[in-house]
């Protein structure tokens, strides 16, 4: 099971608690750029009880152009 963090900043309705999941999302991506190994970063968010309320991800996609290959890059 994924590690919970609880609320503790008793967000006013769904929406304050999307926003803030967004903003906590963003700075979790900002942690694991330096490595530059990550491919989906995500969570859920839940009532308090197992019910998820929403889930909150950010996916990076690398699209090679139609023209490349797998030969090395030229310094």
């Amino acid at each position: 099971m994924p590690p919970t963090t609880p609320d503790t900043d008793g967000l006013a309705n769904q929406a304050a608690a999307e926003d803030e999941a967004a903003r906590a999302l963003f700075e979790m991506v900002k942690d694991q750029m330096p490595g530059g190994t990550f491919r989906q970063v995500a969570f859920q968010v839940h009532d308090g009880t197992n019910i998820s309320l929403f889930e909150v991800k950010v996916t990076c996609e690398v699209t090679r152009a139609a023209h490349s290959d797998d030969r090395p890059l030229e310094p």
